[in-house]
This record gives C-alpha cells, sequence and structure tokens, in this order.
C-alpha cells in the first residue's frame, strides 16, 4: 500500500514475475499510494505440492481483506522456491489462478 518494494523485497524473488508485476504497479501509481492500513492476506484449506526439491506449491482459498473494503477471495496457487544463499529461505515466486477446492 505504500509503493515502497523494500518493505516486501526479502520474501520475494526480485526476478520472478510476482515482483516484477508488484514493482509495475507501484510504478504506474507512484505518487499516488494506496496508504495504510495494509492488506491482511489469509490462505485456508492449504495443500502444499512439491514439483521439484526446491519448489513448494500452496494450493488454497486467499482471503484479502483491509479495514473499509470488501473482503476479495481468490483460488490461488501461491508458488514457492528455496534461496539456498539466503540460508534456505523461501521466497515468493509467483502466484496463479486454480480452479480452487
Amino acid at each position: 500500500v505504500t509503493n515502497d518494494l523494500r518493505v516486501i523485497k526479502d520474501s520475494f524473488w526480485a526476478n520472478g514475475p510476482q515482483y516484477k508485476q508488484l514493482a509495475k504497479e507501484a510504478k504506474e501509481r507512484r505518487g499516488k499510494a494506496l496508504g495504510p492500513p495494509p492488506y491482511q492476506m489469509t490462505i485456508s484449506g492449504v495443500q502444499v505440492l512439491a514439483p521439484r526439491d526446491d519448489q513448494r506449491v500452496l494450493r488454497g482459498r486467499v482471503q484479502m481483506t483491509r479495514p473499509g473494503e470488501v473482503p476479495q477471495r481468490f483460488d490461488w496457487d501461491v508458488w514457492l522456491q528455496l534461496d539456498k544463499a539466503a540460508g534456505g529461505r523461501w521466497r515468493l515466486w509467483t502466484v496463479r489462478d486454480t480452479a480452487g477446492p
């Protein structure tokens, strides 16, 4: 909501599609930040898939909420990749729509 990607950069792969999308959106909103409060993302009904040893996919229903706004719901695959150079930290690669539960 601040357009300051430094706040989230450690959680994302900077060369990944999701971070690139967020950077594009922040650039388009330059000077027009949404402002606080932040969005809250909650995932439920999670199924963990492991397409590779260094990847995990969290498949579930995501609810995005923010005070004063109508909650939004998405059925998503949240793709994570292991970053061995960061001590084995999992970073978000991308998010994709899925058929849902």
